[in-house]
Parts: structure tokens; C-alpha cells; sequence
């Protein structure tokens, strides 16, 4: 059922966006030919990528909130904005944590705070900028597209959108900090980076497909 749904969504509304996702998630592997990336410069990306997730997830709650001007339903929404960004920050600081944690250069990240996080971020957008920009591209073209374009935001309450984001996040942290574990051990050779990218790449494609399939569509599919 679900290797279905993502080939139907692979060859259906969400092949566009797909493919600038893959696209755009393949300019990493030059950064590791051409810059000589390692495994936190790539962790470290890629939680930018999260921090990138959470603000365009920001926006599609508020989009569901301001749909129904309804005073009870406002109130609901201005909470499930709130809860947002508590229970998402949060995330984002643990994830961020474990990076350094596990994958930070010592002793240069001598330690877990909200400096080393901002330290972090700072030599990502440094060191990867024009990466981090396609990705803003490529997060927005999504947005565009399948949450204005598709109006997904319509069978959507804030509550399952506050909460959505975190199926595909979820999966693609803990992906990468156990692969990205596996190459520190192993040693950061080339051909383990690559293959890093290219599974988080797919895993990334399949739980966006998975993300944009609309209720309505999973409705008439199962009823076909």
C-alpha cells in the first residue's frame, strides 16, 4: 500500500516537486568532491534543513488557523501556533545536540548550548550557503505548489498540521545520526558520504511523496 501511494505520487502531482527535491539534495556530493566536506558539514546542513522544515511547517499551521475566521476555532489555532514552536524548537535543539554531540569536531564544540547551536548554524550558512539558499528554493517550490497550489490546506485543521512535519523529520534524524555515527567510526571516506546522501535522498523523497498525498486522494484510492 504505501510503496504504491509513493509511486503514484511519484508519477502524479508531486513529480515536479520531487524531482527539484532530488535534484537540489544531489549538490551536497559536490561539496564533499570540491570542499572537502565531512560528516558534521553534511549533519550540520541538514539540520539547517530542519530549522528550514519548521518554518515553512510555521507558516502552513498559520495558513489553517486564518482559514476559518470562526472566534473558537481562531483561539484553537493561535494555540496550536504556540504549541508549535515550544514542541519544535525543542526538537530542533535536541537534534542540533546530538549533531555536536556525537559528530562535533572536538574540542572545538567543547560542549552543548545554545552558542555552539548558533556557532553551528553560523559555519553551515558559511560553508554551505548556496546550498542552504536551493534548499530554501526547493522547500518554498514545495510549498507553493502542493500546499497553495494543491490547496491542501484545506483539508487540513492546525492540530494535524502542527504534528505533520514530524513523520518525515523523525525518520530522516534518525537515519542520519546513526549513519552519520557509522562513518565517524568507519572513517569519512568518499564513497560512505555519498551513499549517506543518496539514501537520505531517497528516504527524503518517499516521506515527501507519503507528506503531500491529500485525504481525499487516499480515500478514493482505497475505495477503487
Amino acid at each position: 500500500m504505501i510503496l504504491n501511494r509513493i509511486s503514484d505520487g511519484i508519477s502524479g502531482p508531486q513529480r515536479l516537486t520531487g524531482l527539484v527535491l532530488v535534484i537540489v539534495n544531489m549538490f551536497p556530493i559536490l561539496g564533499v568532491i570540491l570542499q572537502d566536506w565531512g560528516i558534521f558539514q553534511l549533519a550540520s546542513l541538514y539540520w539547517v534543513e530542519c530549522l528550514i522544515i519548521g518554518f515553512f511547517s510555521f507558516a502552513k499551521v498559520i495558513a489553517t488557523g486564518c482559514r476559518d475566521r470562526e472566534p473558537l476555532k481562531l483561539i484553537i489555532a493561535t494555540l496550536c501556533v504556540l504549541a508549535f514552536i515550544i514542541h519544535f524548537g525543542f526538537f530542533c535543539t535536541m537534534y542540533g545536540g546530538l549533531v555536536i554531540e556525537l559528530l562535533g569536531e572536538r574540542p572545538r564544540f567543547s560542549d552543548v548550548s545554545g552558542l555552539a547551536l548558533a556557532e553551528m548554524l553560523g559555519t553551515a550558512l558559511r560553508t554551505s550557503g548556496s546550498v542552504i539558499t536551493m534548499l530554501c528554493v526547493s522547500h518554498f517550490f514545495s510549498f507553493a505548489w502542493n500546499f497553495l497550489g494543491r490547496r491542501e490546506y484545506r483539508e487540513r485543521s492546525p492540530a494535524m498540521q502542527m504534528l505533520q512535519p514530524y513523520s518525515r523529520i523523525v525518520l530522516l534524524t534518525i537515519y542520519l545520526i546513526i549513519a552519520g555515527s557509522a562513518i565517524t567510526m568507519l572513517g569519512e571516506h568518499f564513497i560512505l558520504l555519498v551513499i549517506l546522501i543518496g539514501g537520505k535522498t531517497t528516504l527524503d523523497l518517499a516521506l515527501h511523496v507519503l507528506s503531500h498525498v491529500k485525504p481525499s486522494e487516499t480515500a478514493a484510492a482505497e475505495s477503487d
